[in-house]
This record gives C-alpha cells, sequence and structure tokens, in this order.
C-alpha cells in the first residue's frame, strides 16, 4: 500500500496538475510509495480532464467533491480528501507546488519511520518552497495520528489562508516539528509571480475571503488551545502553551 497520501483539492489547472504529476514521477524513490488524491468539483469545468489525468496515471485517484455549485473553505476541501485516503502519512500539498529533490518519498518516509521518529508518531515535517525557507510551513507532512485524534486534518472556517500557521503552531508547541530544508517543494504561487492569477484564484478570495481568515484567526484562539490539551491529554505529552497565539508565524 502507497505510504504517503499528497492531498490536493485542484479546480481547473489542468496544466497545474500535469506539471505536479510529471515532477513526482520524476523525482520519487518508488511510485508505489505515493498517492495522489485530487479533489475535483463536479461542477468543474475541466473534470473530464482530470479524470483524464486519473487514468492515465495509476497513482492518482479522483476525489468528488459536491460543492453545489459554490466554493467551499480550503479545510473544507482538504478534509474530503483526507477521508480518502487510507495513507499513514498524510501531505498538504498545493496544486501549484512541483518536487524539485530527488528520492523525497523515501525521505518523508524515513522521518516517520526511522529513529528520528517519536513513539507516538505525533509529528510534521515541512520542506523548503523556494521563499519562505523555514519560516513559514506552507507544505506539511503529518502522521495520521494527528487526523485521528482531532477527526480532521485541516480546520474548515478558514476560506483561504492560515491553516498551514494552526499546523505549524500546534507542532512547534509541541516540539514536534522538523524544517527540511533539503527537500525541494517549489510553491509556484501567483503572490512570488510566479504564476499568473487565475479564476480559481478570484473564485477562492471572493467575499472578502482574506479578511475573514484573518478575523477567524483572532477568534479560534481558544480553540487552537483546546485542540492541543487534546493531543496532551491523548497522547501524554506537553506542550508550550505560550507558543499557542495569535502571532501568524512563531516557527
Amino acid at each position: 500500500m502507497s505510504k504517503i497520501a499528497l492531498l490536493v483539492p485542484s479546480r481547473e489547472r489542468i496544466d497545474k496538475k500535469k506539471n505536479l504529476i510529471t515532477s513526482i514521477k520524476k523525482t520519487v524513490d518508488d511510485i508505489d510509495n505515493v498517492k495522489l488524491y485530487l479533489g475535483t468539483d463536479l461542477d468543474d469545468p475541466t473534470r473530464e480532464q482530470t479524470l483524464q489525468l486519473v487514468r492515465d496515471n495509476t497513482f492518482v485517484e479522483n476525489v468528488d467533491i459536491d460543492n453545489k455549485g459554490k466554493y467551499m473553505n480550503l479545510g473544507v476541501l482538504w478534509n474530503i480528501c483526507a477521508r480518502a485516503s487510507k495513507e499513514e502519512i498524510l501531505a498538504m500539498v498545493g496544486d501549484d507546488m512541483i518536487f524539485l529533490s530527488k528520492n523525497w518519498d523515501k525521505e518523508i518516509i524515513g522521518e516517520f519511520t526511522g529513529p528520528k521518529c517519536p513513539v507516538d508518531n505525533f509529528k510534521m515535517v515541512y520542506c523548503y518552497d523556494g521563499r519562505h525557507g523555514k519560516r513559514i510551513a506552507v507544505n506539511a507532512f503529518i502522521h495520521r495520528i494527528y487526523y485521528d485524534i482531532n477527526g480532521y486534518f485541516m480546520r474548515e472556517e478558514f476560506p483561504v489562508d492560515k491553516v498551514d500557521i494552526w499546523f505549524q503552531q500546534i507542532f512547534k508547541a509541541f516540539d514536534r516539528l522538523v524544517y527540511r530544508g533539503d527537500i525541494h517543494i517549489e510553491h509556484l504561487h501567483w503572490s512570488f509571480r510566479k504564476s499568473a492569477k487565475d479564476n480559481t484564484v478570484y473564485r477562492m478570495r471572493a467575499d472578502n475571503a482574506e479578511q475573514v481568515s484573518k478575523e477567524m484567526w483572532i477568534k479560534t484562539l481558544p480553540d487552537r488551545m483546546q485542540e492541543a490539551e487534546r493531543i496532551s491529554k491523548k497522547l501524554g505529552i506537553m506542550f508550550s502553551s505560550n507558543l499557542i497565539n495569535n502571532d501568524l508565524v512563531n516557527g
């Protein structure tokens, strides 16, 4: 069975999905280590092209998203993909990313199976994205234990943004955050001027989504604390409560 679930909700962006798939095939040590879950809206105008990509690549699986003609918050989309997965390692990856480092799959699996992994498997690994370095975890690999404890992969309150910072704060608070700067997952984000804004960008950022996410970040501070306490109780490990706060980056 595949060991790493790459969870990628994606609308339209066929070229980006093709580039992501090609980069995975070119860089993995063993393609059987990876399963790519593409979350596809039922009303995606490029749906048939996405399904053809699935048919052409045995390590890719489609996950239907019944969006009822509307944009669903980013965390909702990622959770739908997570529920379809079976692998032990869950990865937050964007459709605008490409893998550049060879054998990254072997290295990530080693982080969760080798002597560096705690016995409870509670750990997050993130990699170099071509811009932020260690400062912000815009990609993330976690063990399924996080999902099992909380009942979700991502928080669903945020229209866009902040779910990566949520991860970063939680795992940093438990001192279970690992940065692998030697593994390069290039983020071709429009805000870095590495790609152009497209229909998906405008769809995601409509209705003042960025401001709503910022406001929700402040409101959910008690929820982050409750999550950390839940994990602490379940695994019997301590955390630093002062690292769970309203700072957007504490990594």
